[in-house]
């Protein structure tokens, strides 16, 4: 998962970060799929998770909470 500090949001730093941590993901670990999950109320990390090419496969409960489940195929 990422998070990123309130003073920090904004500035397309959790873009850079999780782009680069999917690139080292995709030269290092023997998967071509990675999956999240993001609580459907997290409007920004819904969005940055499209943007790195997460696709939506469905939706489940966690922790009571309502969630998407996305999968994202290795490039």
């Amino acid at each position: 998962g990422w998070a990123l500090a309130s003073p920090f949001h904004g500035q397309r730093l959790s873009t850079e970060a999780v782009m680069a941590f999917q690139a080292w993901g995709d030269e290092t670990l023997a998967t071509e799929e990675t999956s999240c999950i993001v609580a459907t109320r997290n409007t920004p990390s819904i969005y940055l998770a499209q943007k790195i090419g997460f696709k939506q496969i469905g939706e489940s409960l966690y922790n009571e909470e309502p969630h998407l489940v996305l999968t994202r195929t290795r490039h």
